[in-house]
């Protein structure tokens, strides 16, 4: 995966990381350098290194969501880069009172929560002259959120190419889920492009058309 279209020219580079393959998203303004990393969920030396071959500076560190797939490099980017971890003010909440189960590998950091930055719905994150709206997407997680800007979406577990984020995990919630995918995703005009946290990309006109949990849970545009 390279630059986006002619219509919307940053760079983008998509990574599946860590063993469950989460994707991981390097955004970045060539004209000013800038780059935020969306979801580091492990493999935190190769993100390094693209950040590196490009002569980027991480100015942002996003996460869509707390559970340990999508944050697992997170603490190592953070520490070798500088830049801020941000996350939604709800899993951040999560992540300094449970008990919930965030464990990683014995060789990722877990994420220190003094450190961490919050976000809420509609806030904006800029990346140079780029500009990210930050939607409250709950369901997957309670703090779950999908990062809006240039034709794309970048929607963590909560919409995938087929599917939907499960919602069997500490803190999920289908009614949540159905209605953040209902008021919020499909909100969004129909040509946007859908950056998951797992699999391939799509488009939402395509998700709403042939999504079978989309048409399960019987949610409509």
């Amino acid at each position: 995966m390279g630059r986006g279209p002619e219509t919307s020219p940053l760079f983008l580079k998509r990574l599946a990381v860590g063993e469950l393959q989460a994707n991981c998203y390097i955004v970045a303004d060539e004209a000013s350098s800038e780059a935020m990393v969306l979801d580091p969920g492990g493999d935190g030396e190769r993100i390094l290194k693209i950040i590196e071959e490009n002569s980027f500076r991480i100015i942002s560190i996003v996460l869509t969501h707390i559970h340990p797939d999508h944050v697992g490099a997170a603490q190592l980017v953070a520490g070798e880069s500088g830049a801020s971890l941000f996350m939604h003010s709800e899993d951040a909440f999560l992540l300094r009172n449970s008990s919930m189960s965030f464990s990683l590998r014995e060789t990722e950091e877990k994420i220190d929560p003094s450190g961490l930055k919050t976000l809420g719905d509609k806030d904006k994150v800029w990346v140079g002259r780029f500009s990210f709206l930050v939607l409250h997407t709950p369901g997957h997680t309670p703090g779950s959120i999908s990062i809006y800007g240039e034709g794309r979406v970048f929607t963590g577990d909560t919409l995938f190419a087929g599917g939907v984020g499960r919602c069997d995990l500490p803190g999920g919630d289908w009614q949540k889920l159905k209605d953040s995918i209902q008021d919020r995703l499909l909100r969004l005009p129909l040509e946007t492009v859908v950056h998951p946290g797992h699999g391939p990309d799509t488009m939402l006109e395509k998700e709403l058309r042939s999504n079978p949990f989309i048409h399960e849970l019987g949610i409509k545009r």
